[in-house]
């Protein structure tokens, strides 16, 4: 299990010792027990903090992962360690679904460092998730006027825009994300997200293509096989809209909007 943020190469203060290095080259090569062992007798401070963090991290305990960071938050004096270490204890709340705690993590890491856009983008994601949109939308405006030329800010601008359903204005935000960094744009998650500001268009052909680019990059994600879905429904393709409705719930089997399109195509084609 990998929390994604959690180990972005900026935010780690590695310390430059045998030891320390042995570990996170096991850890890296998925052997958390073997990095766990090396860490043992290890200095305190900020590097042996993210370590037995990341080690709790690839191994599936986020709970103690968070003890862990909080236990160090308590002990800094440093800004911009703290700054580092509020980004990884916020990606953590936020894999946990405590949004609020991510919300207050990440706001800490922001005043505290306010060059680092993603920061910025995970702060914004933080706001919408615990449902207030207004203030999203406020990070990301302040954070945009910062850093224009941010993909992951535009990215999330993007995401904002879906879930406001303006799908126009999500649209450039993801031409935004492809003009700033290409290799962003063909992320699955933001081909799923322009794939969804297409089909919101009712632009089909293009989102078919675009749901297709990512389904062919992640076909474990579920965005780009619902999509796909919903065209082929559209089309009037019942078949196909069937079996990629079927395959969507194999990925998410409690999805609701799925098992009512997919029950909508069924009785369409008498099969009650």
């Amino acid at each position: 299990m990998v929390a994604e943020g959690f180990f972005a190469e900026d935010l780690f203060h590695h310390a430059a010792t045998p030891g320390f290095a042995s570990a996170w080259r096991l850890l890296q090569l998925g052997d958390p027990e073997g990095a766990a062992f090396f860490a043992e007798g290890l200095e305190d401070g900020v590097a042996l903090a993210q370590l037995r963090a990341a080690i709790a991290v690839a191994q599936g305990d986020l709970a103690a992962a968070g003890e862990i960071l909080d236990a160090a938050l308590a002990a800094l004096s440093d800004s911009e360690e703290i700054a580092d270490v509020s980004v990884q204890r916020g990606v953590i709340a936020r894999e946990r679904r405590e949004f609020g705690a991510a919300r207050d993590a990440f706001a800490r890491a922001a005043a505290l460092k306010p060059g680092r856009a993603a920061t910025w983008a995970a702060l914004a994601r933080a706001e919408r998730s615990r449902g207030d949109t207004t203030a999203a939308r406020a990070v990301l405006d302040d954070a945009l006027a910062r850093h224009p030329g941010d993909a992951d800010l535009h990215a999330a601008s993007a995401a904002w825009y879906l879930g406001e359903k303006r799908y126009a204005e999500a649209l450039a935000e993801c031409d935004a994300v492809a003009a700033c960094d290409a290799s962003a744009a063909a992320h699955p998650f933001a081909l799923a997200n322009r794939g969804n500001a297409l089909l919101g268009l009712r632009r089909f052909d293009a989102a078919d293509a675009t749901f297709a680019e990512a389904q062919a990059a992640d076909p474990a994600m579920f965005e780009p096989v619902f999509g796909r879905a919903i065209v082929a429904l559209d089309r009037g393709d019942l078949e196909a809209a069937e079996a990629g409705l079927a395959r969507a719930l194999e990925i998410r089997p409690r999805h609701r909007d799925a098992k009512l399109r997919r029950a909508d195509a069924l009785t369409r084609m008498s099969r009650h």
